[in-house]
């Protein structure tokens, strides 16, 4: 009976927690955070850092570098004459540019890519930031502080 019970419940509340799953590597974009659908042009290793350079896919042309570093991320747009500008050291550009659903990269234990699963760069730091965002920021009111 308490069987019975708890698939009822699954079957109630199932499609609730799947909602809350985030799609990573979908759709042309990494993130639901970037902020148009995109092929990947290029990647730029760094210390402690990963950029991937995006080329949006439509008629703005414009560019985004998807800045990946320890648990965050950040995406700086640019126009297509700000990208020209730009002196890109250290990038390895790739041309024609991949499809985000396709791309990947490896440098030493770096992985990036839907390839992956769960060692992915992208995929650990949303990992990391969920765990992050469900703490309790301290000094907080909820929590009491003792008296010495």
């Amino acid at each position: 009976m308490k069987l019975v019970f708890l698939q009822i419940l699954l079957m109630i509340f199932s499609p609730l927690l799947i909602a809350e799953e985030v799609e990573l590597w979908h759709d042309g974009k990494i993130s639901p955070e970037q902020p148009f659908k995109a092929l990947v042009i290029g990647v730029i290793p760094g210390w402690g850092s990963d950029t991937i350079i995006l080329q949006e896919i439509g008629e703005q042309e414009r560019y985004c570098f998807a800045i990946f570093h320890r648990g965050l991320s950040t995406y700086e747009v640019q126009s297509k004459e700000e990208y020209a500008k730009k002196k890109l050291v250290g990038a390895t550009v790739i041309s024609p540019g991949v499809e985000v659903e396709r791309f990947s990269w490896t440098m030493g234990v770096h992985k990036i890519g839907k390839i992956f699963g769960e060692d992915d760069l992208v995929s650990k730091w949303y990992t990391e930031s969920k765990s992050k965002s469900k703490q309790p920021a301290p000094n907080s009111k909820s929590e009491k502080k003792e008296k010495p």
